[in-house]
């Protein structure tokens, strides 16, 4: 059993502390944001262990998407190469953070992904403590997210069937015109 948090569930919570959040869950605990609503700020590390800011991301790119993803969810897996091909096609307008939602740390993620086999061409972003996965209300994988350059949630869907991404295309076009 864990008594002491680790040192990076420390330093995101310190990351986190001021944020302040779009939508409340607050009968869950947990905190959220609907489609128009403020997405809520963070920080978190890429398996390089870069630093990536919400609102740096907001200032360089024209739309954030993020996915909740696990290794064992045949859906986010199956959304993978679409996420590349975004990722590839709006390079310069539009990045993709892939949020781990295994709740194991950046080395452990990069073996199993190698062992896998999983071809990912965007950032990857291992959430150890679940801190954005409660951050976000993450209820079902993979959960994918689309914030403008205002911080607003354009786009929020759970789940993945093949024709889904067209829905998000649509988004991140009219987000880019």
């Amino acid at each position: 059993m864990k008594m002491w948090p680790t040192a990076g569930a420390l330093l995101a919570v310190l990351l986190l502390g001021g944020t302040s959040f779009g939508g409340d869950n607050s009968a869950s605990g947990r905190v959220g944001v609907s489609p128009g609503g403020k997405a809520p700020g963070f920080s978190a590390a890429n398996l390089r262990g870069e630093i990536l800011e919400l609102a740096k991301l907001q200032g360089k790119y024209r739309a954030v998407v993020i996915t909740f993803w696990g290794l064992r969810c045949g859906e986010c897996i199956e959304e993978m190469p679409h996420l590349n091909a975004i990722s590839a096609k709006y390079a310069d307008r539009v990045v993709v953070l892939g949020v781990n939602t295994d709740g194991v740390d950046g080395e452990t993620l990069s073996g199993q992904i190698r062992k896998i086999g999983l071809d990912i061409r965007y950032e990857v972003v291992p959430d150890p403590d679940l801190l954005l996965i409660d951050l976000f209300a993450m209820t079902a994988a993979p959960l994918t997210l689309v914030i403008g350059p205002d911080g607003t949630l354009a786009y929020r869907h759970e789940g993945f069937r093949s024709g889904d991404e067209k829905g998000l295309e649509e988004v991140l076009a009219s987000l880019l015109r």
